[in-house]
């Protein structure tokens, strides 16, 4: 006589133990808390670029809020959380800046606001685009600033500059380029042309 275990069984315990298994994985892959959540590990944490991190992502926390007034026409509103926005983005940068790390040799809290500050670059670049006209003005300036803060992660990240494949050299270490010779026996000017 055969055994034979029913399939729905086995397939609701391999569903459970792969539920177990990537829950962790997928719940702490990106955790943002709530404004008070935020708030209250900010001024619990002493480690430096830890709080420049909660900071940005609370930065973050309140561009989408943002976003979500501007969408829903309330302009007054969503001025004052992009404004709030920029507050958390230059603390945290301020932050990092008082920590006193090199950033090339210990880029934690860095890499973190570099990757942040382009998304939310992108962000502020789509908000502004299905805004009306009139209003993108505050969207426009707030993406200035925080692109300017940008430029000076990027710098603290790469104090040399950034460097890309196939990159000319800087201006005043380019050489100059050389005027055409003319080969031997020819001139410029073709006889056909002269008159």
């Amino acid at each position: 006589m055969r055994l034979v275990r029913p399939a729905g069984k086995f397939a609701v315990i391999v569903a459970v133990a792969l539920a177990i298994v990537t829950a962790p994985c997928v719940l702490g892959a990106r955790h943002q808390g709530t404004e008070q959540e935020l708030l209250a590990r900010i001024a619990r944490e002493t480690n430096l670029p830890k709080r420049a991190r909660l900071q940005a992502e609370l930065a973050t926390l309140k561009l989408d809020q943002a976003a979500e007034a501007f969408d829903h026409d309330q302009y007054d509103s969503g001025k004052n959380l992009l404004q709030q926005y920029l507050g958390w983005i230059r603390k945290s940068w301020g932050v990092l800046e008082q920590s006193g790390r090199d950033a090339t040799r210990k880029p934690q809290g860095f890499k973190y606001l570099d990757i942040t500050l382009r998304e939310n670059v992108r962000t502020l670049a789509d908000l502004a685009e299905r805004t009306p006209y009139e209003d993108r003005g505050p969207i426009e300036a707030i993406a200035k600033s925080a692109d300017a803060v940008h430029s000076q992660v990027i710098a603290a990240l790469f104090p040399d500059g950034v460097k890309e494949e196939g990159a000319a050299a800087p201006p005043d270490k380019r050489p100059a380029p050389a005027a055409p010779q003319p080969s031997s026996g020819s001139s410029l000017v073709s006889k056909e042309t002269q008159p």
